[in-house]
């Protein structure tokens, strides 16, 4: 239960600077277009949020605190930020 609801914060994340972009009308595109533009970029961001939060549940004792939830949140954030560029 913990790691689905860290990997859902994540990808939220990852959703979430598609939304950063469509507000500052750096894409003009729907959240699944934007996807669909660079499919290997999208994979690569889906699959290194996966295992970005494998690797956070992995190292430790894992809550779902705020603090987690916003570390799987920046990270799925970040990592479509770094991945994604369609």
């Amino acid at each position: 239960m913990i790691f689905i609801t860290l990997l859902l914060a994540g990808y939220v994340g990852l959703a979430f600077h598609w939304m950063k972009k469509f507000l500052r009308d750096e894409t003009k595109h729907s959240f699944i277009d934007y996807m669909k533009i660079e499919p290997k970029h999208s994979l690569l961001a889906f699959g290194s949020v996966f295992i970005g939060i494998v690797t956070l549940v992995s190292v430790g004792t894992v809550d779902i605190s705020l603090q987690s939830l916003a570390l799987a949140f920046l990270t799925g954030f970040s990592l479509d930020s770094a991945a994604n560029k369609g």
